[in-house]
């Protein structure tokens, strides 16, 4: 029965970087995340006045610290499934960590700048930065979204569209 905890659900693949995702399952669990990701920002929203209007250091630590945990784990759940689709593609997921290059100056300008250590130069770079890589990741976001697999087994794994593959040619086709 612990062997198959996990199973119905497909929490196990879902956590893991393994495997082969095709466009069809990455677009629907893109958009989960995204929805995920925007409930939780309108929930943050909503409190956000009464939050940050009596708010002192240590509650103000807490919900920075809370923020960097939930943006840390829609972060692993996208490498996820970003590194899956590049499995798929026959790529290393390797490839995918250009994809968050942006996530160590926002860690920084949320941890040190919470005190007030960082210098302006450095928001002014990390905004730089955040512009760049929003068109980025939008233009790899498609062509993850948009480029078909490798048809047929690869070292990463299965072919997940395998099975609306037929095995036997039909008979019309010799």
């Amino acid at each position: 029965m612990a062997a198959k905890s996990y199973r119905w659900l497909g929490v196990r693949e879902f956590l893991s970087p393994k495997g082969r995702l095709n466009r069809l399952t990455y677009f629907a669990n893109s958009a989960g995340i995204n929805i995920a990701a925007f409930a939780l920002l309108m929930i943050v929203g909503a409190f956000a006045d009464s939050l940050f209007n009596d708010l002192t250091a240590p509650a103000g630590i807490a919900l920075t610290i809370g923020v960097i945990l939930i943006y840390s784990l829609l972060n692993y759940l996208w490498f996820c499934l970003v590194a899956k689709r590049l499995h798929d593609l026959g790529l290393s997921a390797w490839l995918g960590l250009v994809l968050f290059i942006d996530y160590g100056p926002w860690l920084l300008s949320m941890t040190i700048g919470l005190f007030d250590l960082l210098p302006l130069a450095f928001y002014e770079f990390y905004e730089s930065l955040s512009q760049v890589t929003t068109w980025f990741n939008l233009a790899a976001g498609l062509c993850l979204l948009l480029i078909p697999g490798k048809k047929g087994d690869n070292r990463y794994g299965p072919d997940p569209l395998a099975y609306l593959r037929p095995s036997k040619p039909h008979v019309l086709e010799g």
